[in-house]
Parts: structure tokens; C-alpha cells; sequence
């Protein structure tokens, strides 16, 4: 993979390649989270977990939760429509979550919102955020069996909490008898 360089405002290149462009302080940001995902060799490898794209704005972070959703197991996961969601951007038969996509870290407050509405529902809650969470969410989360996912700009979000780890490994071992099956046959 060919090193991303910056040469002034405004100019990036990238092998041979030279660009220009406005100077905008995000694409370093986005830039660095494609290589460092590059790099990490990201839970997106495994067959069964969604492809990674770019999170641009707040209805792409729902769509990639959707997909996650569906590979977490909650295969009919759809996205709410735009606009007031009372706190749910994704629904599912067994599962309720909201996606966050902010700059600053995720509250108890919200997380504990979520909670009042998936237990209204008698649902579980995942809860996908891209600023992460304070230390208090966590905590808060762990114990009343909400499972807490930061992601990055690639959509692919690492479990933070003991029922996100609960829930990432359950759906993995799920698609590996799946493929077993498959193979067996």
C-alpha cells in the first residue's frame, strides 16, 4: 500500500499521485483510520461480517449498523426513517439499537434512554457510537446487559463491553456452524 504524504495545504500525494483540495482537517483523520484498519487486520475479514466502507454522515452510520445488526444475528435489522426516532435508528424483531455518530463520547443519559426503550419493547439494545463512551456509560451498560460498540470511519466497530464481546462471539461461533454445515453437505 502506497504511503500517504502531505506536502502543504491543500496537497496530498499518494505514490505518483498528487492531490489538491481545500484544506479540510478531517481527511488526515480519515486517512489515518483507513491505514490503521489496514493495518489492524479488522474483524470485517471474516466472511460473514459486513464489508467496511466510509461513514460521510449520520444515515451512512445507521446503514452500516444495520448491517452489523444482521450479522450480529439480527437478520431483519432495518434502518428507521429520518427524522424524529425516539432514540431507535435501528429496528429488529429482538433488538432496538442507536447509532451515534458525534464528537464527543457517549453519556450514560443516552445509553440508559436506549435501555428504557428496548425494555419497553422487551428487546435488546446495541448501541453503536463513534466518539466511544464515558466511563460511566460503560460501566452503567455492562451491568444491565446493553452491548456498547465504538466504530471508526470505516463503519467497523470493536466490542467495549463484556455483552458487546458476548454478543460479537455468539455470532461468530453461529456463521462458523453455519459454514460448517455447508461444507459438511
Amino acid at each position: 500500500m502506497s504511503e500517504a504524504t502531505e506536502w502543504g495545504p491543500g496537497h496530498l500525494t499518494v505514490g505518483d499521485l498528487a492531490f489538491h483540495f481545500f484544506p479540510y482537517s478531517r481527511l488526515r483523520v480519515a486517512l489515518a483510520a483507513r491505514e490503521e484498519a489496514a493495518a489492524a487486520g479488522s474483524p470485517a475479514a471474516t466472511p460473514h461480517r459486513p464489508a467496511q466502507r466510509l461513514i460521510r454522515d449520520a444515515r451512512d452510520a445507521d446503514l452500516v449498523a444495520v448491517d452489523w445488526m444482521r450479522s450480529l444475528g439480527f437478520t431483519d435489522a432495518v434502518a428507521t426513517p429520518v427524522g424524529a426516532d425516539e432514540g431507535i435508528d435501528v429496528l429488529a424483531e429482538r433488538a432496538v439499537a442507536q447509532v451515534k455518530k458525534e464528537g464527543s463520547r457517549t453519556t450514560r443519559p443516552t445509553v440508559q434512554q436506549l435501555h428504557g426503550a428496548a425494555t419497553a419493547k422487551q428487546r435488546a439494545a446495541p448501541f453503536f457510537s463513534m466518539a466511544g463512551y464515558t466511563p460511566p456509560a460503560i460501566t452503567w451498560a455492562s451491568h444491565q446487559d446493553i452491548a456498547l460498540f465504538p466504530y471508526d470511519l470505516q463503519g467497523t466497530p470493536q466490542p467495549v463491553n463484556p455483552p458487546a464481546l458476548r454478543l460479537l462471539e455468539t455470532a461468530d461461533k453461529q456463521a462458523g456452524r453455519a459454514t460448517d454445515t455447508s461444507h459438511g453437505s
